[in-house]
């Protein structure tokens, strides 16, 4: 990784920095939004797009950074997540997901909204 200047900075002291630092103030942040909302646990797109077709481009950088975009915060913070097939893109017919995150521990109360939301939506 270059500088402003292009000079090489040795990554892992940036590495070991965001997880001392960085990740615990991830996780604080989403501590406090399920206390201050009374949250059991969120629910969003697993993606915020369809599933790409595979082709050259699917393992691209950019398509990746794009594809994991909603799930990487709570990876980051390593939250409990479950991501739940809910149906096919209109167009393309390829899949479609929610994702659920909870906060550490919350395992089985993660899968029990999974499986409740698994009750609900199926066809």
């Amino acid at each position: 990784m270059p500088d402003n200047d292009g000079r090489p900075v040795p990554v892992p002291p940036l590495y070991e920095q965001a997880i001392s630092h960085g990740m615990a103030r991830l996780r604080a942040i989403y501590e406090q939004t399920f206390r201050d909302n009374e949250l059991d646990g969120l629910i969003f797109p697993t993606s915020p797009v369809v599933a790409p077709l595979a082709n050259e481009e699917v393992s691209s950088a950019q398509n990746f950074a794009r594809l994991i975009r909603n799930v990487d915060p709570g990876s980051n913070a390593r939250l409990p997540g479950l991501s739940l097939p809910i149906g096919n893109g209109p167009t393309s017919q390829l899949p479609v997901g929610i994702e659920i995150d909870g906060l550490p521990g919350s395992d089985a109360q993660i899968l029990a909204i999974g499986a409740t939301l698994e009750q609900i939506l199926k066809p």
